[in-house]
């Protein structure tokens, strides 16, 4: 914080009171405050005397009064304003339509693609088994010409094939 910034902020703050003060615009409470403070503090009272002598004298200027040129030329600006504000946001609308756009269109290409990789992830796949049972599908033709199961079952019971034995090799 700059040295005496808080002090600066207190001052603004202080005179926005005295100006509301002058002005009858502050509630008791805070009227009742500036009031404590012009009797304990004279650069207050001094601030609040020099505000009213502006006050009064402002009273005194004579008062203008406003012609129709001059409404006709508020609203003449205003109006310009108004234009000129509206035919920004026209020159904007394409840009925010294209962004809604892309923004669509990019939230439809990542819905797509979370549910490509949702249905990929929990459909099974069909060629999942035929790969557990490679040896089976591989040596197909051998045991359909075997006839049944229980055939095979009988020649496995009587020994007659030995299972070959795991080679180690090193």
């Amino acid at each position: 914080m700059v040295p005496g910034e808080s002090k600066n902020n207190g001052d603004a703050l202080l005179q926005e009171q005295i100006v509301a003060y002058l002005d009858q615009e502050l509630d008791e409470e805070t009227q009742a405050h500036i009031e404590r403070l012009m009797a304990t503090d004279v650069n207050v009272r001094e601030r609040v005397q020099q505000l009213q002598r502006v006050w009064d004298m402002l009273d005194e200027l004579p008062r203008a009064e406003a012609d129709d040129r001059f409404a006709t030329s508020t609203v003449e600006l205003i109006a310009a304003d108004i234009e000129e504000e509206l035919r920004r946001q026209q020159d904007q609308l394409p840009r925010q339509q294209q962004r809604r756009w892309l923004t669509t269109g990019l939230a439809l290409a990542l819905t797509g693609w979370l549910g490509f990789m949702a249905v990929d992830w929990l459909w099974p796949h069909p060629d999942e088994q035929l790969l557990q049972n490679l040896d089976v599908v591989r040596n197909l033709d051998t045991y359909r010409q075997a006839g049944s199961v229980q055939f095979l079952q009988s020649l496995k019971n009587d020994q007659l094939f030995l299972e070959p034995e795991a080679t180690h090799e090193p």
